[in-house]
């Protein structure tokens, strides 16, 4: 695996709480955090556009975060879930 295939955002969404991080080769930060949690029938959006990150939960926007260095130039969008969790129906693109 290339270090490009390990540079992307992530959305780390919680039981009780939800991160945005950047991850690049085996660095990563956060960029935003909510002590708010999604549940089994909750639906998750993070939107990338330019260096602002926005994670929605059932359609409202719960945290937004800008990338001062600007990970995103190659990358990938992607969810990581806690708690027994699963994703269904993912979609990314640009």
């Amino acid at each position: 695996t290339s270090a490009s295939d390990r540079q992307y955002y992530v959305a780390f969404i919680g039981d009780a709480e939800c991160y945005i991080f950047w991850r690049e080769g085996s660095a990563y930060g956060s960029l935003g955090y909510v002590a708010q949690g999604f549940s089994a029938s909750d639906v998750a959006r993070l939107e990338v556009e330019g260096s602002d990150l926005r994670l929605y939960r059932n359609g409202d926007l719960i945290l937004s975060a800008t990338d001062p260095d600007d990970h995103r130039s190659v990358g990938y969008p992607g969810f990581m879930v806690a708690g027994g969790g699963s994703i269904d129906d993912f979609e990314g693109g640009d």
